[in-house]
């Protein structure tokens, strides 16, 4: 019964966090799409001292201005992490955490808008799930060592396929195919066995292994026909 509690409980934080997450990427997106409006509007000024460098016989400025108009586009313009909404959110949200920390953050994944048979409440809980452990992992470190997260996601052969690997600076006590949970007074990982449950309703399977000074997972979920 407690352990199902505390499940919950963790499941509804993940939520929370899930929607701040989308808010703030709602509001990122609403500023984008006033900046754009605002950059249409100037184009006609743009193209007008573009044209009066070329017609003044001095297509050197012109090239600088054009340079220095698309380098300020592409530092302002934001760029999700990948198509589907409730994934991107969420990794922005870790990710800007774990870089915030100094942790060396890379994230390659390719998850696509619309996935059969997975709900985005399903993945946002994986990814969710994944992410939250490893930047509790990385934080231990105290900063004396540098820290890292690894996290790459592709669709494989009908399958969603995730691996992430993140730094490991205490060794966690084993629990069957799971480790129980330093962050929750010792309990069994709830996120980790969250994870595992979505995997195996979904045709898949979870993996996770803490070896030296890295922690790895692996999760892959069967995907149905769209």
């Amino acid at each position: 019964m407690r352990q199902a509690y505390e499940r919950q409980q963790h499941e509804s934080e993940l939520m929370a966090v899930r929607l701040s997450a989308e808010k703030k990427r709602h509001d990122m997106m609403m500023r984008e799409e006033r900046r754009l409006a605002k950059l249409r509007h100037d184009l006609k000024h743009h193209v007008a001292l573009l044209t009066s460098f070329i017609a003044d016989g001095d297509p050197g400025r012109a090239q600088d201005y054009l340079a220095e108009l698309s380098e300020n586009i592409r530092r302002k313009t934001s760029v999700p992490c990948c198509e589907n909404v409730a994934v991107s959110a969420v990794i922005e949200h870790y990710a800007a955490l774990a870089r915030q920390d100094g942790i060396d953050t890379v994230i390659d994944t390719d998850v696509p808008e619309k996935i059969g048979g997975i709900s985005d409440t399903e993945l946002a809980s994986v990814f969710g799930n994944l992410l939250e452990n490893a930047l509790e992992a990385c934080r231990r470190g105290n900063g004396e060592k540098a820290a890292f997260i690894q996290l790459k996601a592709r669709i494989l052969d009908q399958r969603l396929v995730i691996l992430m690997e993140n730094s490991l600076f205490e060794q966690p006590r084993p629990s069957g195919a799971f480790y129980h949970s330093s962050k929750r007074g010792g309990q069994h990982g709830i996120g980790l066995r969250s994870i595992a449950d979505i995997a195996e309703a979904h045709g898949g399977t979870a993996r996770f292994e803490a070896d030296g000074d890295a922690f790895r997972s692996s999760v892959i979920l069967e995907l149905s026909a769209q």
